[in-house]
C-alpha cells in the first residue's frame, strides 16, 4: 500500500513533492536524450526572460511568485552557464537587469519545441485523468494565499497548548530552568550581560527577596517558560525575564505567563507594570501591545539590549474590566 496516498491531506506536500520529483526526472531524461545540459528548475525564469527581455530581480521574484534569493541562485546558476548578462540599468545604478545573452537565447530556441512536446504530453496526461488539474490548482492557490496553512494551524494549536499549560511558583529545583530558558533566548541574539548574570545565578537574592516573584509554566510534565516580577516600588513591578523554550513559541506558553503575572500584579496591588525589551523581538513586542501595553519614554538605564521601555496601567485595566462587566 502506498503510506503517502493513505495519509491523505496531511501528506499533501510530500505527495505533491514526490510527484513534482518523477516530473523533473523525466523532464531532466528528455533533456539529455536531446543533448541539452539544463536543468528543469530553470525553465520557468529562462522562459520569461526570452518571453518579457531584460528584467530586475524583483520582477523577477513577483512574476514567478519566489523569494529573491531562489532567483539569486537560478541567476548564480545561469552565470555558470555564461547563458546571462547582469547590467546596471540605465539612469538608475541602484538596479541590476538581467538578460539572456546570445548564448542564452540560442539555449532557449533549442529548447522551444521540445518544451510545446512536454506541454502537449501533460495536457494529455491531464485529459486521460479526467480532470481540471491547472483551475483546481490555481483555486487552491488562491484559498492559500487568503490564509496559509501556518495561519489557520497555528491560533488551533495556541487554544490547545492553553487548556494544557498550568502556571507554578518559584522553587528552588527550578533555578536552573530559570537560568537554562533565559540564556537560550540571550544567546540566540544578544549578549548575556553581568546584570543578567547577577539576577539568572542568584533569583531568590536579586529578585524574590526584594519582593519580586517568578513564575513558570509548565506542560506535560516539563518546565516550558518562566517569567518574574521585579518590586520596582510598591505599587510598580517590572515584568522581566520572560522567556519560552525555542520549540514551544507561538503556543500561547507567553501569553499564559504574560495573562498570569499581570493578573498577580494586580492582586499584589499595583497601579504600574513595565518592561523592558528590544524591537527585534517582534513577536513578544505584538503580544504586549495585545495586552494593552504601550511604549513609554525610556529615561532610565537599563542593560544594553533595551532599546523599548512599554507600560501597562493596572488602573485603566480595572476599570476596563469594570465597564465591561457592569455591560
Amino acid at each position: 500500500m502506498d503510506y503517502i496516498r493513505k495519509l491523505g491531506a496531511l501528506a499533501l506536500a510530500s505527495r505533491m513533492k514526490r510527484l513534482v520529483s518523477k516530473l523533473n526526472g523525466d523532464v531532466q531524461v528528455i533533456y539529455a536524450a536531446q543533448q541539452i545540459a539544463f536543468e528543469p528548475l530553470l525553465m520557468p525564469i529562462t522562459h520569461l526572460l526570452e518571453s518579457q527581455g531584460r528584467l530586475p530581480a524583483h520582477e523577477i521574484a513577483t512574476r514567478l511568485g519566489v523569494s529573491r534569493p531562489a532567483v539569486t541562485q537560478m541567476c548564480n546558476t545561469l552565470r555558470k552557464r555564461n547563458l546571462i548578462t547582469v547590467e546596471r540599468r540605465a539612469g538608475d545604478h541602484r538596479i541590476r537587469e538581467i538578460a539572456l545573452n546570445e548564448a542564452g537565447m540560442e539555449m532557449a530556441r533549442a529548447l522551444e519545441p521540445v518544451w510545446r512536446e512536454i506541454e502537449k504530453a501533460v495536457r494529455q496526461i491531464l485529459l486521460e485523468a479526467d480532470t481540471d488539474l491547472l483551475t483546481a490548482l490555481e483555486a487552491f492557490e488562491n484559498a492559500y494565499e487568503r490564509q496559509t496553512l501556518k495561519d489557520r494551524v497555528m491560533p488551533q494549536l495556541a487554544r490547545r497548548a492553553e487548556g494544557r499549560i498550568s502556571i507554578v511558583p518559584y522553587a528552588e529545583a527550578l533555578r536552573g530552568d530559570f537560568k537554562r530558558l533565559n540564556y537560550e533566548w540571550i544567546e540566540k541574539d544578544f549578549t548575556v550581560e553581568p546584570s543578567d548574570e547577577r539576577v539568572l545565578s542568584d533569583p531568590q537574592r536579586h529578585v524574590l527577596d526584594k519582593g519580586g516573584h517568578i513564575y513558570f509554566a509548565r506542560a506535560a510534565g516539563d518546565i516550558v517558560g518562566t517569567c518574574a516580577l521585579i518590586r520596582v516600588r510598591e505599587d510598580v513591578y517590572e515584568l522581566a525575564k520572560m522567556a519560552v523554550t525555542a520549540s514551544l513559541q507561538k503556543q500561547g506558553i507567553g501569553a499564559a505567563l504574560l495573562d498570569h503575572a499581570v493578573e498577580r500584579s494586580r492582586e499584589l496591588g499595583a497601579s504600574r507594570l513595565i518592561l523592558y525589551s528590544n524591537t527585534l523581538l517582534a513577536p513578544a513586542i505584538n503580544l504586549y501591545f495585545k495586552k494593552g501595553f504601550r511604549v513609554i519614554p525610556k529615561t532610565d538605564h537599563h542593560n544594553a539590549r533595551a532599546n523599548i521601555k512599554m507600560e501597562l496601567n493596572l488602573h485603566a485595566l480595572r476599570r476596563s474590566a469594570t465597564h465591561a462587566r457592569n455591560g
